[in-house]
């Protein structure tokens, strides 16, 4: 029985904001990781990032959905992230139909794509897209400053 309570329990804290038996909950990353996690997405993908780049809009939020998206779209086609997600030109290609079902996730266009159809960020910058060590993709935007490597560099998911 206690075998299914714990793991019930470890859902349902941040679900209900409790931060017991989990001190790093203080950490601004990990907060801010749960309250855009915790946010659902829309069900239609054109209107899943209908407020890409809005001017009130936030940056991580933009990185959020469309990270949520390539994932969504992933899973329905049931392709490998390393595939598709390998540069930022991989995954626009998968976002425009370049995908075993030729589903089109975005339309040429879109806010979230530069007029060469690479994926940019509200700042109009090129979005870092790379694999990582555990096979994993994640994106980056160089932030306001369109420097990489810096402080206002925004990352999704966020690191833990």
């Amino acid at each position: 029985m206690v075998r299914y309570i714990v793991p019930l329990l470890i859902l349902l804290l941040p679900a209900l904001g409790i931060a017991l038996l989990m001190p790093s909950m203080t950490d601004e990353n990990n907060a801010a990781r749960l309250a855009y996690e915790a946010k659902p997405l829309l069900d239609a993908p054109q209107n899943t990032l209908s407020e890409y780049g809005i001017k009130n809009g936030s940056a991580m939020e933009d990185l959020r959905l469309l990270y949520y998206l390539t994932l969504s779209g992933l899973e329905q086609s049931e392709e490998l992230a390393s595939k598709h997600c390998a540069s930022n030109e991989d995954l626009s290609k998968f976002l425009l139909g370049a995908n075993e079902q030729k589903q089109r996730y975005l339309n040429p266009g879109h806010p979230a794509f530069s007029a060469e159809n690479k994926l940019i960020d509200r700042w109009e910058t090129p979005i870092d897209v790379r694999i990582n060590a555990d096979g994993n993709f994640i994106m980056r935007s160089h932030g306001l400053d369109k420097t990489p490597g810096t402080s206002d560099d925004i990352i999704w998911p966020l690191p833990r």
